[in-house]
């Protein structure tokens, strides 16, 4: 692994290189964030045609809204698009011995992420972590088996499964390459190679940037979501195992790998296994890179990095 001293990795944007096709982009809102579609060698009606089908991901896999919401405790017979989404989640579980783990509903709702986020009483916390544990969420076939007082939050893997769903989509139309942006959720394919950058989430402006081709890169951060009591900040990203916002050591972390899903998640499992585990884990997976930025000021990226991340400019935090 490289080590670099005061850069901070955040949410990802985005510039590429610019080519001589004709290029057709939408950007609109959807699950809590805002979407970009940039394509070359498609057409107005599929890019709609991928809106679409990201707007269906998120009718089905919202934690408020959507289907999945409503299944509390009982057995459920799942459409196809959401057993994908859930068999990628469980997977995605298992891979990463629970890091990642989406019956964390109960824990996101006394903490009060869907409203207004506030630190829970003891005993309510314990009740809700009981009813945290990926391994009893069973999905044969497309029957979904929830215990009861457990539940499914998708949305560390959503935006990601939307935006491999709206790219398969576009590459099997014909589309030769592009770009599906959802919020730092980003995937990109064809011969082009697409310059990533990522921010300062404690700052503004563009500290980095990696060069990418034919594979996805997201972000999981303290920054993204967070209150803070008594000069204590309180994140979003729970821990499973303890219940509270994952006390890693770290403050990003961004997971490059050849799908979004994957990218997605892994983000988010990296961040609460820490800096060594964390890093340790990413090394050890075929075809994913990552980089992680610690509360002590430092960024450590995998091998497989290296010579593709540029650094524009750094300093230390504490």
């Amino acid at each position: 692994m490289r080590f670099w001293r005061g850069i901070l990795v955040g949410l990802v944007c985005v510039s590429l290189l610019i080519g001589c096709a004709k290029e057709i982009e939408e950007e609109f809102l959807l699950m809590d964030t805002f979407v970009l579609i940039r394509v070359r060698g498609g057409n107005t009606g599929l890019v709609e045609g991928a809106k679409r089908i990201m707007e269906g991901v998120d009718s089905l896999a919202n934690p408020i809204s959507g289907v999945i919401a409503r299944m509390r405790g009982g057995r459920f017979v799942l459409p196809s698009r959401l057993r994908d989404v859930v068999g990628s989640a469980l997977q995605c579980a298992e891979a990463t011995n629970g890091a990642f783990d989406p019956t964390v509903l109960p824990l996101v709702e006394v903490w009060g992420w869907f409203s207004t986020p506030s630190v829970p009483d003891s005993g309510v916390l314990d009740s809700a972590l009981a009813l945290v544990d990926w391994k009893k969420i069973k999905l044969a076939g497309d029957t979904l088996i929830v215990p009861e007082g457990m539940g499914l939050d998708l949305g560390g893997i959503a935006k990601g499964f939307a935006v491999d769903e709206a790219v398969s989509f576009l590459m099997e139309s014909g589309v030769e390459e592009g770009m599906v942006n959802a919020g730092g959720d980003i995937r990109v394919w064809g011969d082009r190679k697409w310059k990533i950058g990522v921010r300062n989430p404690r700052g503004t402006g563009i500290i980095a940037v990696v060069e990418l081709e034919n594979c996805a890169i997201a972000t999981s951060g303290d920054y993204e979501r967070f209150f803070m009591v008594d000069g204590k900040r309180y994140h979003h990203i729970l821990d499973g195992k303890t219940g509270f916002p994952a006390s890693s050591g770290l403050v990003s972390v961004s997971v490059i790998a050849p799908t979004s899903v994957l990218a997605d998640a892994y983000a988010t499992a990296v961040f609460v296994m820490g800096v060594n585990r964390g890093l340790a884990w990413l090394e050890s997976q075929d075809s994913i890179g990552g980089i992680v930025c610690t509360e002590d000021g430092d960024v450590l990226y995998t091998q497989d990095l290296e010579g593709r991340v540029s650094i524009l400019g750094g300093g230390e935090w504490k």
